[in-house]
């Protein structure tokens, strides 16, 4: 199914939810009209009966802006169906409900999708133990603010941390971002500029693991195929810089555009040289890995149970803040206006 397909399915879903959570409360309250038409036509397709309510379905589509309802009258005729909020003889606690029962249902679907994933998925990350076996390769931001190449990340804003990825979240989510480093025999504090975080957003990566890589494949008719490099290949060296993360590898690549440069290669523990050419697009036409170990886990009972509770209403609330910020400027959440992203694996395969 394509993506287009499952989004309108999905939608259709949430839709239909919905529109049941304000049909349950209608007739637990008693507010509704005795013959409903749904959808376009003056005909039903076919009709039916549900409780003391009759309801006849036409073209209908359940959609926002498309989906019709009417009352239907004794002589065929349709007429605009009654809001809850207009039935003045009735509570108004009851026709509040009925307002907000829409999305009351559409939450209840949330926190109980949200459950099934608290206590079935099993989640692959990159976690903290990496950063402490490689060390950080700051990018040119991150260097401008003192990280170095090697650096190992203990904590931010005071913090411990699980995942890579939760630095970055983390460090995006909170109005002021530290972190603690250790470096050699050193530990430091680093502070970055809120004004960058507000500019950048979630485009902001500032740091990679620096993790040694491979090359998974080659890709024909490229500068990478003409030099004979294959799978397994780890480039250590250009011309005279000490390689060893996928990143840097590719800040030279970039530094060296158009240029001959001589590359030192590691092939079953042997290391030889290769000239190369650095076509003007800065890569040579190969796919890298990275040996990196990922953690998997899945929560436990009370976990799930807290999960499944507490993340529709965080998702909500950061959509709100995205809302707001749209409107009237200022910094973007993570995963907020997307819904929720499951990034199982930050580091794949990269063409290089």
């Amino acid at each position: 199914m394509s993506p287009t397909v499952s989004t309108i399915v999905a939608y259709l879903f949430i839709y239909l939810v919905y529109l049941l959570g304000k049909l349950v409360l209608c007739l637990r309250y008693g507010i509704y009209d005795r013959h409903i038409f749904l959808g376009f036509g003056e005909k039903p397709a076919f009709t039916f009966s549900l409780n003391v309510v009759t309801i006849s379905v036409g073209l209908f589509i359940p959609l926002p802006y498309f989906a019709r309802f009417y009352s239907y009258q004794a002589d065929g005729s349709k007429e605009r169906m009654k809001m809850a909020w207009e039935y003045a003889d009735r509570p108004i606690l009851h026709r509040l409900l009925i307002n907000f029962g829409g999305a009351f249902s559409m939450m209840a679907m949330a926190i109980f999708f949200f459950l099934i994933i608290g206590f079935t998925e099993t989640q692959t990350f990159i976690g903290k133990n990496q950063v402490d076996k490689y060390g950080i390769y700051p990018d040119s931001l991150a260097r401008s603010y003192g990280f170095e190449k090697g650096d190992r990340i203990t904590a931010i804003n005071g913090q411990y941390y699980e995942r890579f990825l939760d630095l970055k979240s983390q460090f995006l989510e909170n109005e002021n971002t530290y972190f603690t480093v250790k470096r050699g025999n050193q530990n430091l504090t680093i502070e970055v500029n809120q004004e960058v975080i507000e500019f950048l957003g979630p485009e902001i990566n500032l740091f990679s693991i620096n993790c040694p890589f491979k090359i998974h494949s080659v890709i024909e008719h490229t500068e990478a195929h003409r030099i004979g490099l294959i799978k397994g290949d780890q480039i250590v060296q250009i011309n005279e810089t000490p390689i060893i993360c996928l990143e840097e590898f590719a800040e030279h690549l970039k530094l060296h555009s158009g240029d001959s440069i001589t590359l030192t290669i590691k092939r079953d523990e042997q290391l030889f040289s290769k000239p190369a050419v650095v076509p003007n697009i800065g890569k040579l036409g190969f796919y890298s890995t990275e040996n990196l170990a990922y953690t998997t886990s899945r929560k436990n009972p009370l976990e799930a149970i807290i999960y499944g509770l507490k993340e529709p209403f965080r998702l909500v609330w950061l959509n709100i803040k995205s809302a707001y910020y749209l409107i009237f400027g200022g910094r973007p959440e993570p995963e907020s206006l997307s819904g929720p992203v499951r990034i199982s694996q930050y580091f794949g395969s990269f063409s290089i």
